[in-house]
């Protein structure tokens, strides 16, 4: 999920494309009603800075409850946003500007690492 409907738009049919499932939410709560509903889900890509009531790093903490192995790609435009949250195995943040190609490696690499939920 990303606050600038473009880039949400291209980084769901990027991954479409690659053969990903995709569920487009353009806010925390259409998210959150989303989620009740999968049964699993293995990667949440979100913008750190969000409009309404939650930030991304609250949106991922709130998913987790739900997906406790769950992995999250942050991205974020903010300068200090890497700082914001503790990167790990089962999270990474990619900054804006950043490339499809950099975008489908952290996805594999975070599906790869074995911590999804699947």
């Amino acid at each position: 999920m990303d606050d600038e409907k473009a880039i949400r738009q291209m980084v769901s049919e990027f991954l479409s494309e690659m053969g990903y499932r995709v569920i487009e939410a353009v806010d925390s709560v259409s998210a959150i009603k989303q989620a009740e509903k999968l049964d699993h889900l293995d990667l949440l890509l979100t913008d750190i800075g969000l409009p309404g009531v939650m930030n991304g790093v609250s949106l991922a903490a709130e998913f987790r409850g739900l997906y406790p192995s769950l992995n999250v790609l942050f991205i974020t435009g903010f300068a200090a946003g890497s700082r914001l949250v503790t990167v790990d195995a089962s999270t990474q943040v990619l900054p804006k500007p950043f490339s499809l190609n950099d975008l489908g490696h952290r996805v594999r690499e975070l599906l790869d690492s074995g911590l999804g939920s699947t």
